[in-house]
């Protein structure tokens, strides 16, 4: 999701989501998100453009949780 400002930022949508990752220019846009969704975690990017990034972190997410379910069906 791209925002130009945080008073754009569905907060209320988000505060129910697990993984919010937030990726600004200026820290203080950042610390912004930061008050209003504590549980947000700011990104540097390490790839090379955001959406590779993105995608990268789906694949990650997706590898844990079928690890998971493996997991348990072991038990």
């Amino acid at each position: 999701m791209a925002v130009d400002d945080t008073s754009t930022l569905p907060v209320e949508r988000l505060r129910n989501v697990t993984h919010v990752q937030v990726a600004f220019s200026q820290s203080t846009a950042a610390r912004a998100v930061k008050e209003l969704l504590p549980h947000s975690t700011q990104l540097k990017c390490e790839s090379r453009d955001w959406n590779t990034q993105l995608i990268n972190f789906s694949h990650q997410l997706q590898q844990r949780y079928s690890q998971q379910k493996h997991e348990e069906l072991e038990l």
